[in-house]
C-alpha cells in the first residue's frame, strides 16, 4: 500500500456528497492499489482483507468523519460503487 490518500480537506458527514464520493474512491483505489481496468472489481477481486477493511473503515473516519460504516459492508464483497451508494446512505438525513 501506498501512502495515505490527499484528504482534500476533512468534510463532516452530511457535507458535499460528490466531494464525499471522491473521497471514498480515492480511499478505495489507495488501500486496494486499483489496477488500471480493474475499475469495477469487488472488494476480495482487488485482493482485499481484514487489514485492507479496517485501513478502509480507518481512513473514512479520519478524512471523512464516516463512523457509521463498519468492515462487514467490505466483507460482503462490493464494487466501488455500491460501496459508495453505502457509504452516502448513512450520510443523509433520515426522512
Amino acid at each position: 500500500m501506498g501512502t495515505h490518500p490527499a484528504p482534500g480537506g476533512a468534510s463532516a458527514p452530511g457535507t458535499d456528497i460528490p466531494s464525499v464520493e471522491e473521497q471514498i474512491t480515492a480511499i478505495w483505489r489507495e488501500a486496494l492499489d486499483v489496477p488500471s481496468g480493474a475499475e469495477h472489481a469487488t472488494f476480495f477481486e482487488l485482493g482485499g482483507q481484514s487489514i485492507t477493511a479496517l485501513l478502509i473503515i480507518a481512513w473514512l473516519e479520519d478524512e471523512l468523519g464516516i463512523t457509521s460504516v463498519g468492515v462487514d459492508q467490505l466483507f460482503d464483497d462490493p464494487d466501488l460503487d455500491t460501496f459508495i451508494r453505502q457509504v452516502v446512505v448513512t450520510l443523509e438525513p433520515a426522512a
